[in-house]
């Protein structure tokens, strides 16, 4: 099949939902229609974010309190918390995208003329694409290097509790977090972002990311029924809006090891804002209403493991049912199956390689790894300045405080592997 627009999963279809009455309200989807139109109206506006931010409370917001009145006055009570936290964050979420534009200034930032070396030549494949891969091994090399406490800290994670997503946050003032922070203004790979974004960008986050075979998070989300894992499963888009990432391999990754995959192009699919604001807003809200739940077992979309909660997914409106992880969802031999499949391009590259994607509108995953196979990767992310860079003493003593934080983190975490050893 022909793609273009983003996947939408026939969930009255899906063999999982099978039996289950699904709902219709031409009211509510007149409502969503409405906002829709609005929505994107007030997208095009060539305006200062606040003044999109004011039209949007004065003329969308009471349209979506009316839509999220009508689902709550339909929904069973044992529905009602998910629901109104789901709405209440997907409000939230479509006046932040707002609140993230400034249409008015986008021209007066980084422009391609001002790039340099193949950052220069690539922006048109990156707008084009909606990724662009370089590298840069020497970095690689160093974040390995130094961040040999963090690697541990994560093989013992992998040891205790194998069957979760084994990644953490590099500390902020670590030398391997400082040196590609460094690397990636240096380089020019910030102000590549910023062209790209028409904004200013700061680097905002790296964090370390094992994939190995025994992990099992992402496997088996209908496992009250005859279906397996999808071939497309995890393939999905970031909740974070005003963000761009990058995955960088610390070690040469081959077919075994789980590469990752983005589907060229999807970042420019025709998309409802409302429809992925909803969505955004259930997983959001999925984690705090399932929490600690013991039926949930290890799987990362527990909303989907449980009939009741599909039951009342197929009471909302067409349009808001669904997930940002839809991938885990398509049903295997299906036309949109393959035509996702065919489409979406792996990187089996060598250490150093960088991809930077838009991973907000484009589909992507990280790739499963084998038995046999690992992937040590660090992401990265670049989110748009929301302020000036601070000046004078204050970031001087925001760096030593920072450095004395790491030192503490050190001598605490090498203490804790120490004793844990023996047992490991």
């Amino acid at each position: 099949m022909p793609l273009g627009k983003m996947p939408v999963v026939d969930y009255e279809c899906h063999p999982a939902f099978a039996g289950l009455d699904a709902k219709s309200d031409r009211a509510a989807e007149a409502l969503i229609a409405e906002i829709n139109t609005a929505y994107s109206q007030l997208l095009a506006e060539p305006a200062p974010a606040e003044l999109l931010c004011t039209t949007f409370d004065r003329d969308i917001g009471p349209k979506f309190d009316a839509l999220t009145d009508r689902l709550v006055a339909a929904a069973r009570p044992e529905f009602l918390d998910l629901l109104t936290q789901a709405m209440a964050i997907a409000r939230k979420v479509l006046r932040s995208d707002l609140n993230e534009r400034d249409n008015a200034s986008e021209t007066k930032n980084s422009s391609a003329e001002e790039l340099r070396d193949h950052f220069k030549t690539g922006l048109s494949s990156f707008r084009q694409d909606g990724y662009y891969k370089f590298e840069v091994p020497r970095l690689a090399k160093f974040a390995w290097t130094t961040s040999i406490l963090e690697r541990a800290m994560l093989r013992r994670k992998s040891r205790q509790i194998p069957q979760k997503h084994c990644v953490m946050s590099l500390h902020a003032d670590s030398p391997a977090c400082w040196a590609i922070a460094r690397a990636m203004k240096k380089s020019g790979a910030v102000d590549f972002i910023s062209a790209y974004l028409g904004k200013p960008v700061d680097f905002c986050y790296a964090a370390l990311d094992h994939a190995h075979p025994e992990q099992v998070w992402y496997q088996d989300c209908y496992n009250d029924t005859k279906l397996g894992t999808s071939k497309t499963v995890y393939m999905h888009t970031d909740a974070d809006t005003g963000i761009i990432k990058a995955m960088m391999y610390l070690r040469d990754v081959h077919e075994i090891d789980g590469a990752f995959c983005f589907v060229p192009g999807s970042h420019k699919w025709d998309r409802s804002p409302l429809n992925v604001a909803v969505h955004k807003g259930f997983d959001e809200a999925t984690g705090y209403v399932f929490a600690g739940r013991p039926d949930n077992g290890e799987y990362y979309r527990p909303r989907f493991r449980h009939l009741e909660s599909r039951r009342d997914m197929l009471s909302l409106p067409l349009p808001l049912r669904g997930s940002t992880h839809f991938g885990d969802d398509i049903v295997d031999g299906s036309e949109l199956s393959d035509a996702l499949l065919g489409a979406e391009k792996r990187f089996i590259d060598p250490a150093g390689t960088i991809v930077m994607f838009d991973g907000s509108r484009g589909i992507h995953r990280g790739g499963l790894v084998k038995p046999g196979g690992s992937r040590w990767a660090v992401q990265l992310a670049f989110r748009v300045r929301k302020s000036p860079p601070p000046s004078g003493w204050r970031p001087i003593y925001m760096k030593v405080r920072g450095i004395l934080s790491y030192v503490k983190f050190v001598i605490v975490q090498t203490y804790l592997l120490a004793r844990a050893r023996p047992n490991s």
